[in-house]
């Protein structure tokens, strides 16, 4: 059976080493490669950036080398992957010269050192203490921080020849400590954490095809990674102009997230993403309504397991209090994205002190008593500031809303707004769109429409 994985849907997306390797999202690191939509293409040598053929290889025969790397753009007669944002792909075409070159591309520096195809003089490699650059100033290295899953890449083959005997090309990508590694091996490396392989990549129309990090047994921490991409699977056999185009190349994590008390936390993350565990629900803030006589926040879009987070998407999370909930990251490889949420009134954490004059700023907090879960104004200054770590959320309310705070203790379908803010609504002077954007003071100068004002949904005729 043929090891490709397609993952056309996020409840496809797989555990790997033994389970799903755990990870704390954090803003400050590094968890993909450069340049992976490769849209960017900035060297005169023409290979895209962060990523090199054989005109950037070093090795007694790098000059001789003839498997090529370029830019493909869609044309009339050529299309890009399914539902792409980018406007090119990269592809790699085989050449003969004496024996068939391969078309190879990595983020590492290949080496080109003997005649004989196989020989593993020819391979491509990584090493963090190297100096060496390439055409743009860029190292030949890709730091990662995190401990991935596996790795998704856009992928469509095409052999030159038709062959049955050689009729895969390959992905690889090895995880390891960033000290020196070569792919293909000369030795036994001790240096490596987890390898993702798939030597049987045979598809002729784009797929996105996903492959597993399966763990080396290793004792050693990641902090790098080095993917190689060829059309055969077998160095030196294939045939002139097989070719391999690729995109969107993705590294999937799952991440961690402990929720706090009573079961809730704020979160926003610059991926696509889907939650992973039975019982957990993301929820966005995206208006008011009128009920039991106050006016209310309530719930705007609903998330709960496999179901795709856009990203930049300010969140509440419920599930249980102390609970380590999952979810992993599904972006730029995604075969559909989901639309961005325009009516949200959680704003993402910037990890400095935001000042909106426009705005009542409310901070996710424990009451005094350590017994309610509430939002709450961050200053004393008409809450027009808050403080929010990157990644977490706050609430932004109209400019006038006076409650102190608003509890998410015991609701289930809307934010509940206290008994002192529901006083205070009524005799605030203005009025609020359903969107809760202060749009004035006087009904005359308002379009028709449906509006918030004294704690009271109002029509504007």
């Amino acid at each position: 059976m043929k090891r490709t994985f397609f993952f056309i849907l996020v409840t496809a997306m797989l555990y790997a080493l033994n389970g799903s390797a755990q990870n704390i999202w954090q803003s400050d690191k590094t968890y993909q490669l450069g340049n992976p939509d490769f849209e960017a293409w900035t060297a005169s040598s023409g290979e895209p950036d962060h990523w090199h053929g054989f005109k950037s290889a070093k090795g007694t025969l790098a000059g001789q080398a003839r498997g090529t790397l370029a830019k493909q753009e869609a044309t009339s007669s050529f299309s890009l992957r399914p539902a792409t944002k980018g406007s090119n792909c990269g592809v790699i075409t085989a050449q003969r010269y004496f024996v068939i070159n391969n078309g190879t591309v990595t983020n590492g520096q290949l080496q080109a050192a003997s005649m004989t195809a196989d020989n593993v003089a020819n391979h491509s490699e990584m090493d963090k203490s190297s100096t060496a650059t390439d055409n743009n100033g860029d190292l030949f290295y890709s730091p990662i921080d995190g401990l991935p899953d596996s790795i998704a890449v856009w992928i469509k083959f095409q052999q030159g020849t038709a062959s049955t005997k050689y009729p895969y090309a390959t992905v690889s990508a090895i995880a390891f400590d960033g000290t020196f590694y070569q792919d293909p091996e000369d030795k036994t490396y001790t240096n490596t954490w987890a390898k993702a392989q798939n030597k049987e990549i045979a598809v002729t129309d784009w797929r996105r095809v996903a492959i597993p990090f399966v763990s080396t047994g290793n004792n050693v921490t990641p902090e790098a990674l080095l993917v190689t991409i060829s059309t055969n699977a077998t160095p030196g056999q294939g045939s002139a102009n097989d070719k391999v185009w690729f995109d969107d190349i993705e590294v999937i994590y799952t991440y961690e997230l402990t929720l706090g008390k009573n079961g809730y936390a704020t979160m926003c993350r610059p991926f696509q993403m889907f939650l992973k565990d039975d019982g957990v629900t993301a929820y966005t803030i995206s208006s008011f309504e009128d009920k039991d006589g106050g006016m209310h926040p309530v719930f705007g879009k609903t998330y709960t397991k496999g179901q795709l987070i856009p990203a930049n998407t300010p969140l509440i999370v419920k599930g249980t209090e102390g609970q380590t909930i999952h979810y992993s990251n599904y972006d730029i490889s995604a075969a559909s994205y989901a639309a961005a949420v325009t009516d949200n009134l959680l704003q993402a954490g910037t990890g400095s002190r935001v000042t909106d004059n426009d705005a009542t700023l409310y901070k996710l907090a424990v009451s005094p008593d350590g017994n309610t879960v509430a939002f709450y104004l961050d200053d004393e200054n008409g809450g027009h500031s808050v403080n929010v770590p990157v990644g977490k959320a706050y609430l932004r309310m109209p400019a006038g809303t006076s409650a102190k705070s608003f509890s998410l203790d015991g609701m289930t379908t809307g934010i509940s707004i206290t008994e002192q803010a529901e006083k205070q609504a009524k005799n605030d002077p203005y009025f609020y769109d359903l969107s809760g954007r202060q749009v004035g003071t006087q009904s005359g100068n308002l379009k028709s429409g449906i509006y918030v004002h004294g704690g009271k949904k109002v029509i504007i005729k």
